[in-house]
């Protein structure tokens, strides 16, 4: 078993560590708010505890000074970064790597997502479209506090749809390739009063799919996650939150235990099974980029090429 440092003990910090330590490992944790944590100070905790491993889980603007607060201490290990990587693609850009890091893009681990992967694996036809709907009513997050008090409100902190639910552009990227060309529609739309964007439409040209649209918004009640592919004689639609796959109208239920992506993740990124499944820095970066593109898209109102795209 591992010795793993836990940054941040927000919902998702939270979540890690508990997983953590029902795995059996040993577990440390960092958190700036007064006795929350083991330690308030990383520097304190690497130099302690000598941890293996790293789960930056704090704000998404916070994680680029986390990560250089971790290499300064001495810690070189493997970090997981809870998604995306960081508040903008510029704070990754011409960083000096001290780590081995992947991106918590756990839905990767989704037994629905296996399935799908599996199911168009076995098609011996091009595919046409695939549409990506994601968008749950933000209130509805964290019931016990002010929609204007969370991160998810606040642009500064990282927050906002397009990162929140970036599980969607590198799902787009996992099942479609690298995009070619896009544009999109969005930003901060709705009534609440937060400071972060809340609802986009995206369309692009994918490496492997033509047509590609992905809509996502902080609105939607009930909640929904849905991945809809065409290809020329089948149509399969992935049910994330119901946990099902369609295949030409066949409905197949697939199994999932509680919380099974998150701990198939952090197993894998513990050096178990599923290794190369992980989100790795390069196609974080990637998303990262897609996140630029589109929000230049929409500034512009242009179609935008991906840099050596052909």
């Amino acid at each position: 078993m591992g010795r793993v440092l836990v940054i941040g003990l927000g919902s998702a910090g939270m979540r890690h560590a508990e997983i953590l330590k029902t795995q059996g490992h040993d577990v440390i944790t960092v958190s700036r708010r007064p006795g929350a944590g083991d330690y308030a100070v990383i520097r304190d905790a690497v130099l302690d505890r000598r941890p293996g491993y790293t789960v930056v889980a704090s704000e998404t603007a916070a994680h680029l000074e986390h990560l250089q607060e971790l290499w300064e201490a001495g810690f070189h290990g493997p970090v997981l970064m809870e998604k995306p990587l960081f508040r903008d693609w510029s704070d990754g850009a011409d960083l000096s790597i001290g780590s081995e890091i992947f991106v918590g893009y756990n839905l990767r681990f989704d037994p629905v997502i296996r399935h799908l992967q599996a199911r168009l694996a076995e098609l011996e036809e091009p595919l046409v479209s695939v549409r990506i709907e994601v968008g749950q009513y933000l209130p509805d997050w964290r019931r016990s506090r002010d929609v204007k008090e969370t991160y998810s409100a606040s642009s500064a902190a990282g927050g906002g749809v397009l990162r929140d639910l970036s599980h969607e552009l590198d799902l787009a990227m996992l099942l479609c390739g690298p995009w070619n060309s896009l544009t999109a529609l969005g930003g901060r739309l709705g009534g609440f009063e937060i400071t972060s964007d809340d609802s986009w439409t995206i369309m692009a040209s994918m490496s492997n799919c033509p047509q590609l649209s992905i809509r996502m918004n902080y609105f939607d009640r009930p909640a929904r996650r849905s991945i809809l592919v065409n290809g020329t004689h089948t149509t399969l639609e992935a049910d994330l939150i119901a946990g099902r796959l369609c295949v030409n109208g066949e409905l197949e239920h697939i199994h999932r235990e509680d919380l099974q992506s998150y701990k198939d993740q952090l197993e894998a990124f513990m050096g178990g099974p599923g290794h190369n499944r992980l989100c790795d820095l390069s196609t974080g970066m990637a998303v990262m980029a897609m996140i630029r593109d589109v929000e230049r898209a929409d500034r512009t109102g242009t179609w935008v090429q991906r840099e050596g795209a052909v």
